[in-house]
């Protein structure tokens, strides 16, 4: 098992393998979720046994992290070209720069990852 393997369930989401079939099929249910409701939900996607890890470094990180909390119409969406909002919606998110995280943060290794760039890219049809 790799590293990357010990954090994300390649089984269930076979994202490092973007020409199967069953990752073609991923990229295109999650392109579908996303367009309707605007995020695409990846139940199980972090192993179970790392779940808690993860959640205690996000913890800890997030005290120092940027907070931006905004209203966003379908127009605004229209004219960014990303994608259209079928309603107004409040965005709300919080980021930390990968400077504040540790070099072995299980954030970054899926943040660096370059297979987790090309799957999201692929949602999003986008270039990488």
């Amino acid at each position: 098992m790799t590293e990357i393997d010990a954090i994300i369930d390649l089984d269930r989401y076979p994202i490092a393998d973007p020409a199967s079939p069953e990752a073609q099929a991923l990229v295109a249910r999650g392109r579908a979720q996303f367009l309707a409701d605007g995020c695409f939900v990846l139940d199980g996607f972090i192993r179970a046994d790392r779940i808690e890890d993860l959640a205690a470094e996000a913890r800890a990180l997030m005290v120092d992290g940027f907070y931006r909390s905004r209203e966003r119409d379908p127009e605004e969406g229209r004219r960014s070209g990303c994608f259209a909002w079928h309603r107004t919606t409040r965005a709300s998110m919080r980021g930390v720069g990968g400077d504040r995280m540790a070099a072995d943060s299980p954030f970054l290794q899926i943040h660096r990852w370059d297979p987790m760039t090309r799957f999201i890219a692929a949602v999003l049809e986008r270039e990488t």
